[in-house]
């Protein structure tokens, strides 16, 4: 007996699941299949070979082009966490400086006007509103000291605009920065959910994959990708909570989520008789 007629043999001696391995095995390490896998298939294995056929294309192909595009819509997510650090690090650094204002540089204030204010019970001197102390200029000298209080009104202002606001004056509405950085925490809660649960119905199809071939389906560049958006996302979902105390439920897809999955995916439902090629 010839290696060709063994060969031969033992082809034609394969499963239809067996088939479909040998395709997905070589398709993960990236060579080419055997040709002898398709050519000794027997009429009644096609149906389920191009099952599973059709199975690896809709984890690796149609729901790894889904994955490419929910892929940069999680490293967006990742600019906008990075946003939320910069507006943070500003925010501390006004905290600095108006902390060594306060401790360091004296309120301005004219006689006439010093003489006026209130004194606390069992204080000689009255307390100032942004200072350890008053610096009291004469009535006369009123170039320098508008000088002075412009400057310091500049500083304050500044606190004001700073996105927590760590020094601004208490207000009914919040400012226009402390808006804009509760909108991108809200963007960033809200997203990290969403594509949570986009990752999980992929996820949960991949697993149905599995448990039908034995083995992973995925290529590992798709791999790649599902295993760092997870890692990302629950990272994400971690800073949330510990910089800016959002806590977050991560919850599995709804029912309808995994029909609109499916749908997107082409998911086989049967072994049909449907397309014997595999795209790669």
């Amino acid at each position: 007996m010839t290696a060709s007629t063994r060969a031969d043999k033992l082809f034609s001696a394969l499963s239809a699941k067996e088939r479909a391995l040998l395709v997905l095995r070589a398709w993960k390490e990236g060579g080419e299949e055997d040709r002898e896998v398709r050519a000794t298939t027997p009429v009644n294995q096609i149906d389920k070979f191009n099952h599973y056929i059709d199975l690896m294309n809709s984890v690796n192909e149609r729901l790894g082009h889904y994955l490419l595009v929910l892929r940069a819509n999680v490293e967006q997510l990742g600019l906008i966490n990075g946003w939320l650090a910069t507006m943070r690090l500003w925010d501390l650094h006004a905290f600095e400086l108006g902390l060594f204002i306060f401790r360091n540089v004296p309120e301005p204030i004219t006689e006439s006007d010093y003489a006026k204010l209130p004194r606390p019970r069992g204080r000689r001197e009255p307390l100032p509103d942004r200072a350890l102390r008053y610096a009291v200029y004469p009535d006369a000298d009123a170039s320098k000291f508008k000088e002075l209080v412009e400057e310091r009104a500049a500083v304050w202002e500044s606190f004001q605009r700073a996105p927590c606001a760590v020094f601004a004056e208490p207000a009914d509405e919040p400012s226009r920065m402390q808006e804009a950085f509760q909108a991108l925490v809200d963007r960033l809660k809200h997203q990290v959910v969403e594509y949570w649960v986009d990752l999980r119905g992929i996820e949960m199809l991949v697993a149905e994959a599995a448990e039908e071939f034995g083995e992973d389906p995925l290529v590992p560049e798709i791999r790649g990708i599902i295993d760092w958006m997870r890692q990302e996302l629950l990272e994400l979902r971690d800073e949330l909570k510990s910089s800016h105390r959002e806590e977050i439920e991560l919850t599995e897809p709804p029912e309808e989520r995994m029909s609109t999955l499916r749908k997107l995916a082409h998911w086989p439902t049967e072994a049909g008789a449907v397309n014997i090629t595999i795209h790669g």
